[in-house]
């Protein structure tokens, strides 16, 4: 069972990540789980909202936690130089339907 403080903060973010980035999360699993208090703390940090800031760091306080980092964001292996594909030239043809009346 969580503790209350931890509670306490978790409903707080939900509303703020609600409000600012129109994210839901799971109260109750947030206060509980420390997996998913470290992705929504990373979630919250990628933000640029103040106060998205300071309630990822009471929430890290809140799990007794020393330090809940972000994790670096997955880069792609070679960016690729090709040119982008255009829609208009690879686009199916038009499906021909029928359009008379009907009997």
């Amino acid at each position: 069972m969580p503790n209350p403080q931890s509670l306490a903060v978790a409903a707080h973010l939900h509303v703020l990540l609600r409000r600012h980035i129109a994210r839901n999360t799971d109260v109750e699993w947030l206060a509980a789980n420390r997996d998913y208090a470290a992705e929504i703390h990373r979630v919250c940090i990628e933000t640029e909202f103040i106060d998205l800031h300071e309630w990822a760091a009471k929430l890290v306080a809140a799990h007794d936690i020393a330090q809940l980092s972000p994790q670096p964001a997955l880069r792609p292996a070679a960016v690729r130089s090709e040119p982008a594909i255009s829609l208009e030239r690879h686009a199916p043809p038009p499906v021909k339907r029928y359009v008379a009346s009907l009997r």
